[in-house]
């Protein structure tokens, strides 16, 4: 099966935080009433790259996405400890063990391939409904990654008037593609005339950068990290007089993401390559570390 990875190992660890693959053993439910994870067996599924606790108190209310007790597939940046993020070891494995409640089945209609950004578009759908989209707002999304480009794409379908800030004259290609305005986020003009920015890259410039965009009382959405980067904290350093109103957006639905991929809403095909084997997952993450690509997916299986 495919898998694209998405974070640097750190000596001898297991890296990849997205795949999918097909169920072999399934234990016995966790508890009384719980769904009998042998109803996946021989199933494809889509495995979830934040594993929730399923005991926390936050995930007994429904709110397993921001689990006190979460673990991140791949991810072994050790300030994560400081968030209460446990790092697990990730999908470039033959076989990886996962709880139930972790995975989704794969509609027969959608490729392996595509079905390992179910998490990306669900994460992009999470942020994208946060927009109320009345009277063509002007909506300007900031980074040209993966989760960027997905959100602009959703709400350019809603009638919304979106463009997209970037730095990359490649990714930024892809919205001809899509029929979306794009600009280099070094040359655009600061109007403070946008009804809704959203910042889908954490970075604390960029959030200064949304206030100096946006119109009075304007919304700043911002696309909360699946998990947090310790090492460049974003921070709201809002002038007085802006009185915008902020909306931090967490969380993935994996489910959200596959019947969306199912009935067709993104166009993913340009996050489907590079495509390598398992002896070639170091160069695939060396062009990601680069942004020489958006998703690379990493063939386990051979």
């Amino acid at each position: 099966m495919g898998f694209p990875a998405l974070a640097a190992s750190v000596g001898p660890r297991v890296c990849g935080h997205s795949g999918v693959g097909v169920v072999v053993a399934a234990g016995a439910p966790v508890r009384a009433g719980a769904a009998d994870p042998a109803r996946l067996m021989n199933s494809r599924v889509a495995v979830h790259p934040m594993i929730a606790c399923a005991r926390c108190e936050r995930c007994r209310a429904g709110l397993a996405s921001h689990c006190a007790q979460r673990a991140a597939l791949g991810c072994w940046d050790a300030a994560l400890a400081v968030f209460g993020v446990t790092p697990r070891a990730g999908v470039l494995q033959e076989r990886v063990t996962v709880p139930a409640y972790a995975v989704e089945a794969i509609a027969k209609g959608v490729s392996d391939d595509v079905a390992t950004l179910a998490s990306t578009v669900g994460g992009a759908l999470r942020v994208a409904r946060a927009v109320r989209v009345e009277h063509k707002p002007y909506v300007t999304v900031l980074g040209d990654g993966a989760i960027g480009l997905l959100i602009a794409q959703h709400l350019t379908r809603l009638n919304a008037s979106v463009r997209v800030l970037g730095k990359h004259a490649e990714r930024l290609a892809l919205c001809e593609r899509w029929g979306i305005k794009h600009r280099d986020v070094r040359e655009v003009g600061l109007r403070q005339d946008q009804d809704v920015v959203i910042d889908a890259t954490g970075r604390s410039e960029t959030m200064e950068l949304a206030q100096r965009l946006l119109r009075p009382r304007g919304k700043l959405i911002v696309k909360a990290p699946m998990w947090p980067r310790a090492s460049k904290p974003a921070s709201l350093g809002w002038a007085a007089d802006s009185e915008a109103e902020v909306t931090f957006v967490g969380g993935a639905p994996l489910r959200d993401g596959l019947e969306a991929l199912e009935r067709g809403e993104f166009d993913v095909s340009a996050m489907l390559s590079p495509r390598v084997s398992l002896e070639q997952a170091p160069t695939g993450l060396a062009m990601l570390r680069e942004r020489r690509a958006l998703r690379v997916l990493v063939d386990v299986a051979g």
